[in-house]
């Protein structure tokens, strides 16, 4: 019932307005402000009720539901009425005058007409105090930040870095909270932070500092000096760090902790040149060869660690080559390749010797020469499907060092024939059974066969298929779809040509599966709604149709619906319903699922007739 009862003189007012017949274009009721608005404490505002037929003058206007009368308005204000407007004018919003707005026209010729307006007063945003001071943020974790805050109307958000030149991080338009979230990439993110919210009535901000850690990272090692070390003289290693919070930096030698020695002989000074930052330098006096070897510069803290490397070597004839091995094979020549040995004792290496050597026959090894910045050798003239053996060592100004051991490579044979007559024997809706022939009439001693391989859609799915098989089940297909296949053979390094590709081999399709029937739930006392979820399995083809059965009823459902609602039941009874789904290869298995319908229940009248018949009982 309303807050506010309608005052002497209205009935009258009203019986006008019932009366008052309006002709021509339809009626126009609106109220200004014309959306929900948040006031100033304090501030004047005028709320008005506007209907386009000047002639009418009976316009009711509630707050909260109760009729606002222009006797006694809310106080501070003033009810006015003119032709086709009423008018609430007030000195002073305050929260007395908050609330829902309405404005009502209506008589027994029209419709109801009605437009409604939220007013409140303005209050200013308070963010709510719960970041921390202090957020600490992996570097490789995302940084989540979240700020809420009260006020009407709700406050517009920044995020802003806080520096001499203040950077906004992040706006959010009129809200309750502003979340953001970002992907911590690099240390500079640390920084100190604001949210800020502010509406019409005001401001509010909350500080944070962001601290972002990040593992250990070696950003420089230097070598004082990366000739060759003498004996008995010194050398020196230098390696920088980051980290937050600061690393630790250590020295291995071989793996093993580098431990300074009693009486100088080797010394480790360290150095802190920011909170951050770290400087180690490794010095070495009166150089032995036990202090050759991999020198590792190593920086941990609590989120990880790098390693940096530096080799030092005393002067000797240079190591092995290394990672020896050929490209380009082919049935009659080869290119030799290798690298570089790992330690040429510091002296330029001018030549490489290759010692080639082929297995079961009777002529001498080949030695062949290579210039010291060259790092492969062509060989041709050698024998199809033979054996050969290579030895490449470096020399160097101190002399020739170790050979490598014997690199065995054997050269290419003939390719086999390719399979033919492929053809598919058996047809299913997931596999295919494909069958194949080959002539080995043919196949001389470089071209021996050692396997088949199955291509599916230019994909290889099967290889090393025995070389006494000639078909295969390709299995793991989709239903009803059309696939191209081939066969090659290959022996130890070579594959045939590919056979005829298998075209227009299309699997099988099937009927769907059931779908799935979620629920079954009476909406009226004549209806009943169902939910389902599509068939996990449409057999490969289009789903054409749904088919819905109660009792002597069925209902065809188009293939994409997911939901049907059945009418014209009778009140308060129970129906089973069933459900298929159709291809063009039949139905699926039924699911089945029971609803009642609700009971009889008095018809509510319609809002135009509870409007007019509430204004009667005021009269």
């Amino acid at each position: 019932m309303a807050s506010h009862l309608l005052g002497s003189g209205i009935t009258a007012i009203l019986c006008l307005g019932v009366l008052l017949l309006v002709s021509g274009a339809a009626a126009q009721l609106s109220i200004s402000p014309a959306s929900d608005t948040a006031v100033l404490q304090g501030s004047p505002v005028t709320i008005r009720c506007h209907y386009d037929q000047p002639s009418v003058t009976v316009i009711v206007m509630q707050l909260n539901g109760g009729i606002i009368q222009s006797l006694n308005p809310p106080d501070g204000s003033v009810l006015t009425r003119s032709s086709g407007t009423t008018a609430l004018m007030i000195s002073s919003f305050s929260s007395n005058h908050s609330g829902q707005y309405q404005c009502h026209y209506a008589s027994f010729s029209s419709d109801l007409l009605s437009d409604t307006v939220t007013m409140e007063v303005a209050v200013a945003p308070q963010i709510e105090r719960s970041l921390p001071q202090v957020m600490l943020v992996n570097v490789t974790q995302p940084w989540h930040v979240t700020c809420s805050s009260s006020g009407v109307p709700a406050p517009d958000w920044e995020l802003v870095r806080v520096g001499a030149k203040d950077q906004i991080v992040a706006r959010e338009s009129p809200g309750r909270s502003l979340t953001f979230t970002k992907a911590v990439s690099e240390s500079s993110d640390s920084q100190d932070y604001e949210c800020r919210a502010r509406n019409l009535a005001g401001s509010d901000s909350i500080s944070f500092s962001l601290l972002v850690q990040t593992p250990a990272k070696v950003t420089s090692s230097v070598v004082a000096s990366i000739t060759p070390v003498p004996i008995n003289t010194q050398f020196s290693l230098s390696c920088e760090a980051t980290g937050t919070p600061q690393p630790r930096l250590e020295w291995l030698l071989n793996n093993s902790t580098v431990i300074p020695a009693t009486g100088g002989r080797v010394r480790v000074a360290r150095t802190n040149l920011t909170n951050s930052r770290l400087r180690s330098t490794l010095t070495v006096d009166r150089v032995a060869e036990g202090d050759a070897g991999d020198y590792v510069c190593r920086a941990s803290n609590l989120l990880g660690q790098e390693s940096a490397v530096r080799t030092v070597v005393v002067q000797v004839p240079p190591g092995q080559p290394r990672m020896v091995g050929v490209i380009s094979l082919r049935q009659a020549s080869a290119i030799l390749q290798w690298k570089e040995p790992v330690e040429d004792g510091f002296s330029a290496i001018r030549v490489y010797f290759v010692t080639l050597e082929k297995f079961a026959t009777t002529r001498a090894a080949q030695v062949y020469q290579v210039n010291g910045s060259h790092f492969q050798l062509p060989l041709s003239g050698l024998d199809a499907n033979s054996e050969y053996n290579a030895v490449v060592a470096a020399e160097n100004s101190v002399g020739a060092g170790t050979g490598t051991p014997g690199f065995r490579f054997t050269t290419l044979p003939v390719a086999p024939p390719a399979p033919s007559g492929v053809q598919a024997l058996v047809v299913g809706p997931t596999s295919i059974t494909i069958a194949w022939t080959i002539s080995l009439s043919w196949l001389p001693s470089q071209a021996s066969l050692r396997y088949f391989s199955i291509s599916v859609q230019d994909q290889v799915i099967a290889t090393n298929i025995s070389a006494s098989t000639r078909s295969y089940d390709v299995a793991g297909l989709e239903k009803a779809t059309l696939y191209t296949m081939s066969v090659r053979s290959h022996n130890w390094a070579l594959a045939s040509s590919a056979t005829a590709a298998v075209t227009q081999v299309t699997t099988l399709g099937t009927i769907p599966s059931p779908p799935v029937l979620e629920y079954a739930v009476g909406v009226a006392s004549s209806a009943i709604r169902l939910l389902w979820r599509e068939p996990v399995d449409n057999g490969g083809l289009p789903r054409q149709t749904y088919m819905l059965t109660w009792m002597a009823n069925t209902k065809t459902v188009g293939a994409s619906a997911v939901s049907h609602t059945v009418g014209n039941l009778l009140p308060n009874r129970n129906y089973t319903f069933t459900l298929v789904a159709v291809n063009s290869l039949g139905a699926s298995g039924s699911v089945q699922i029971n609803a009642q319908t609700l009971a009889n229940r008095d018809i509510i009248l319609s809002c135009k007739k509870c409007f007019i018949a509430l204004l009667h009982s005021t009269l």
